[in-house]
């Protein structure tokens, strides 16, 4: 770490098959992000509505669907 910490990182490179998505939008746009054995979420700060984060083949899934004609964003 740049306080000179030594930690141990696994990273892992793959090809991206599914849409991703960025923890630090959802930060930036009011949510709470909680990444726990014990159960992970999505919360909005603002209404406290969670939205679970599940774990399947090792990976965090947010089950979710999108409308059809939902204005992009870039």
């Amino acid at each position: 770490t740049d306080d000179g910490l030594d930690m141990s990182v696994t990273a892992q490179v793959s090809g991206v098959t599914k849409p991703l998505m960025s923890v630090r939008k959802m930060c930036r746009t009011g949510n709470r992000v909680v990444f726990d054995d014990d159960g992970s979420y999505v919360e909005n700060k603002q209404t406290g509505h969670t939205v679970p984060i599940k774990i399947e083949g090792g990976r965090y899934i947010m089950p979710m669907c999108v409308s059809k004609g939902f204005p992009r964003q870039g």
